[in-house]
């Protein structure tokens, strides 16, 4: 096939994956910390994120998952392409990438990140990686998932909310948003609310 004839995917999304009993060690409120781990990585204010992923438009849906949820994700996940954090045990391994995954070790904390540029769960998962994110464990790219459509089928159908939308450096909580961020939080990293 003529590569010049194919077109690059624009959209993409990932399940980032964190491990709530190891966060609750050392950490107050782990929801918290997970999102704004990933709020930081393409914040206005993060210098190092690429302007074409500082202003792509983003959904993230988040939420504890048990084991029922999990064997669903499962169903859109098989296949996929995982990342897992190097310094992970065995198991979280097992389990991200679905070696294991009939027992929970832990309790798996989740949050589904759909973006219109398709590198930025790529550069997501190398900032948590790379700064250490207590608790995280990786990815499950969502490849094979090719619109957002498939990504709200994927959401419902394992109990995550619709909990932020973000675009070109402002943000909106739709109307029953269980997101953990704080407006003067978001305002501290350069996020500007969007007005309705």
């Amino acid at each position: 096939m003529n590569q010049e004839n194919i077109t690059p995917k624009k959209e993409g999304g990932a399940i980032f994956i964190f491990n709530y009993d190891a966060a609750l060690q050392l950490q107050l409120n782990p929801q918290r910390h997970f999102n704004l781990s990933i709020m930081k990585s393409f914040c206005p204010k993060n210098e190092l994120c690429p302007q074409e992923i500082r202003a792509a438009f983003y959904e993230l849906r988040v939420g504890p998952i048990d084991k029922t949820n999990w064997e669903s994700l499962g169903t859109f996940t098989r296949g996929e392409r995982c990342s897992v954090n190097p310094k992970n045990s065995k198991k979280e391994d097992d389990f991200i990438t679905g070696k294991n995954a009939n027992r929970l070790f832990f309790s798996p904390y989740v949050v589904a990140v759909w973006s219109d540029v398709n590198t930025a769960p790529t550069f997501i998962h190398r900032y948590l990686e790379k700064n250490n994110v207590n608790g995280y464990i990786g990815s499950i790219f969502l490849d094979s998932i090719h619109t957002i459509e498939k990504f709200h089928s994927m959401c419902r159908q394992i109990d995550l909310g619709f909990d932020v939308l973000i675009k070109n450096g402002g943000y909106l909580y739709p109307k029953g948003s269980d997101h953990p961020l704080k407006p003067e939080v978001m305002a501290s990293m350069g996020f500007a609310l969007i007005e309705q």
